[in-house]
């Protein structure tokens, strides 16, 4: 084989596995709007405790905290209640713009500042989900999503799949999570000896039955 066709070879077989169909795109992205406006539904049952210099996490502490994340957040940038729902109403209205697919890159970019924003706001009620959340934000940016079922789309100048650095950056970042949770487990005893799901299932149970026996407790 010479050299160029090796390079043939790879390129085709980089792009078989790293391709990416744009309904599959369109569906993500609908997911992506779906998960924002859940998101910023139930932050918004919490936003005066967490997101105002009233609740539990003043702007004062941020620096103290983690310093420098006061920089990357817009909800920083003022401690009253009328200012977060400002940015909460800004935030619902990029995500909807994303759902039906208008405006959809801004409508990405918009989304992603805004929830970079609002996590650094208040780190302390941070899990790996929401990293996991603004890095597929991230790869949305560089990704046609709006060239399928989206008000964007311009009739039949569409593509049956794309490939890209984006689309194996998407892909691998899925493989990557569920790599990492492998390597995790399989580093902890509790998961080789087979007790990690019973206390998963136990720990299920018990956040239950609190929710039920006191459903006006917030959450924490």
């Amino acid at each position: 084989m010479t050299p160029r066709a090796g390079t043939a070879w790879l390129r085709r077989a980089l792009a078989t596995r790293f391709a990416v169909d744009t309904r599959a795109l369109a569906v993500f992205r609908v997911a992506l709007a779906t998960l924002l406006l859940v998101d910023l539904a139930r932050r918004a049952t919490d936003l005066v405790a967490f997101y105002t210099d009233r609740g539990v996490f003043p702007r004062a502490l941020l620096p103290v905290v983690e310093p420098g994340y006061q920089y990357v957040s817009l909800h920083a940038l003022s401690g009253a209640a009328w200012v977060q729902w400002t940015l909460f109403a800004v935030a619902a209205l990029a995500a909807v713009s994303l759902l039906v697919g208008y405006r959809t890159r801004l409508a990405v970019l918009v989304s992603l500042v805004l929830l970079v924003s609002i996590q650094a706001r208040n780190p302390a009620i941070l899990n790996s989900g929401d990293t996991l959340f603004r890095r597929l934000l991230f790869w949305g940016l560089f990704l046609p999503l709006g060239e399928r079922w989206a008000v964007d789309a311009s009739g039949e100048d569409w593509r049956p799949s794309v490939v890209g650095p984006a689309t194996a950056g998407l892909l691998l970042q899925v493989v990557a999570v569920y790599a990492t949770n492998a390597v995790v487990k399989f580093r902890a005893d509790v998961w080789l000896r087979g007790d990690a799901v019973r206390y998963a299932f136990h720990w299920t149970t018990s956040r239950c039955c609190w929710a039920t026996c006191w459903p006006d407790t917030r959450r924490s």
